[in-house]
């Protein structure tokens, strides 16, 4: 059997590596490079074949049912991400269609002449931010299960939520009735969860991750619900499993590579004239008051200056629900086609001024951070309390297999002597479960040493045994800059990072592959021995 293959679709891919390459070469995230590959390609009048095209479903789908491993519904909940997300989309969505009439009665480009109800159409699109761009970001930089992170995906999950509503809604064709049977889907949860288990490992967990993801999305399409609903909430069953660590891990690379063809499709709808780049221009530019909104929003309901700034980046773009809505639009005859355009030029835009933004984050926020914290809410929440320090000597970042290892080679000896700290809350409950003094918290984050009254005289070693060469190094650099003069231990990968940590100011780095954990415990142990 032949494979289906368009003769244009190596083309394809070997322009979005090499623009890819070029994007990351000059600082820029590759997925920018893959944009511009899109529109150039569709600029010689190229079109997509089944590859690229099955590509992007597939990547999407992984991609939600990813993110429901990683989703606890009892967080969905929560003020600031239940409260956050619908006032934003509330206020976001009437602002954005005044501001589109208000052109209309001007008579710049597309918004001539336009009417009220493809002015609200415009405005309901403009009040998403973008799933796929944020699930990428926070992956490339290993905070998908930090506090911002896990904000930012909750909002994302309540707006494809209400996505799915309005597609329901606008195709005018209610569910079936066998689709109240899903509600029975809470009942597999343990029967999915022994079949994850007696999966092992390799590429038969592999099989069930991607058989799972794709028989949510055929079952929800079925009953006629939105089949990426159905990937997310098969997520979500196995949210709670052991293996949905290992499970999200294995599938990561797979989604990572069929995302590009998500990114590739985006220029499929063409390249703009000057009406259509104006259009998307002015829209860019509204932009800034729906990222000013998020930050005003996480600040009132009282989150600190650093996890509502790196929300707010996460979230700062288009979505590509945006399309959605404008080729139902266009079908139902309420626009014209170069609003599909426009749409199209305008998410990708947005993703292009998001992408050297969030990966900045933490460079930005700390240039800006007293004006940022002029916005803080004067009440915290609870976990936004000092810690207390009490009698530990050494603080570990990253409690996987070697800041697991660490931290028992001193708690064995001393429990009250070193404090472990993790961004995944699953993590930080295993740890707590059997007893041992583990927190939430970043490295990155200059609160967390706000909170932690007293570090820099008590603490005589702080490990970063997180698995992030970018976020040792950057976690360096603010301990430095904090006034930290005492030991920092990290590990590396490749001996080029090794170079790299020595020279922002590590003192001791250790190779996963050959003595981190061994050299981790001698060095803990020197600086403990004095104490005894």
């Amino acid at each position: 059997m032949q494979p289906s293959f368009s003769v244009t679709d190596p083309l394809w891919l070997i322009i979005a590596f090499g623009l890819g390459f070029g994007a990351r070469a000059i600082g820029l995230p590759p997925m920018v490079g893959y944009l511009v590959a899109g529109f150039a390609l569709a600029g010689f009048g190229m079109q997509s074949g089944p590859l690229l095209e099955g590509l992007a479903n597939l990547g999407i789908t992984l991609m939600l049912f990813t993110i429901g491993l990683k989703i606890s519904l009892k967080t969905l909940r929560s003020p600031e991400i239940l409260g956050v997300a619908t006032t934003h989309m509330a206020i976001t969505f009437a602002v954005a269609t005044l501001f589109v009439m208000g052109l209309g009665v001007v008579g710049l480009a597309l918004f001539d002449g336009i009417s009220w109800q493809t002015a609200a159409l415009v405005g309901f699109a403009l009040s998403f931010s973008s799933t796929v761009f944020a699930v990428k970001v926070l992956d490339e930089k290993g905070e998908i299960a930090s506090r911002h992170g896990r904000i930012a995906i909750g909002i994302l999950v309540i707006q494809d939520i209400i996505a799915v509503v309005f597609m329901a809604a606008s195709e005018g064709v209610m569910p079936s009735v066998f689709a109240l049977g899903l509600f029975a889907l809470v009942f597999a949860r343990k029967p999915l969860d022994k079949l994850a288990n007696k999966a092992g490992h390799g590429e038969l967990l592999l099989l069930f991750g991607f058989g799972m993801a794709i028989t949510g999305y055929a079952l929800f399409s079925a009953v006629g619900l939105k089949g990426d609903l159905g990937a997310l909430i098969f997520g979500l069953l196995l949210a709670s499993s052991s293996k949905a660590d290992e499970l999200n891990k294995a599938l990561g690379v797979f989604k990572d590579v069929f995302l590009i063809g998500f990114f590739l499709s985006i220029g499929q709808y063409g390249l703009p004239d000057v009406t259509v780049a104006v259009t998307a221009i002015v829209l860019l530019i509204f932009m800034v008051a729906k990222t000013s909104l998020w930050m005003v929003l996480f600040s009132r309901f009282h989150l600190r200056a650093r996890v509502s700034f790196l929300s707010t980046l996460t979230l700062a773009n288009y979505s590509e629900f945006a399309l959605i809505v404008a080729a139902v639009a266009f079908e139902a005859g309420w626009i014209e086609a170069e609003w599909l355009v426009a749409l199209a030029v305008l998410v990708a835009l947005s993703f292009c001024v998001s992408a050297p933004l969030s990966s900045n984050a933490n460079a930005l926020f700390a240039k800006w951070r007293p004006k940022l914290q002029q916005l803080e809410s004067p009440r915290f929440l609870k976990e936004d309390q000092p810690i207390p320090l009490g009698d530990a000597r050494v603080l570990i970042f990253g409690m996987g297999r070697v800041g697991s290892a660490a931290f028992l080679n001193v708690a064995n000896d001393d429990p009250e002597t070193v404090i472990g700290f993790d961004i995944d809350n699953t993590v930080v409950d295993k740890h707590y479960d059997l007893g041992r003094h583990v927190l939430r918290g970043d490295a990155n984050n200059p609160e967390l040493w706000a909170k932690l009254k007293g570090f820099k005289t008590h603490i005589g070693l702080i490990v970063l045994a997180t698995p992030h060469q970018q976020s040792n190094l950057s976690a360096i650099a603010l301990l430095r800059s904090e006034g930290y003069r005492k030991k920092i231990a990290t590990i590396a990968f490749y001996p080029d990072d090794e170079m790299e940590l020595y020279a922002a100011g590590a003192d001791s780095v250790y190779n996963v592959y050959q003595e981190a954990g061994d050299g981790i415990a001698q060095e803990i142990g020197g600086i403990l021995r004095p104490a005894a």
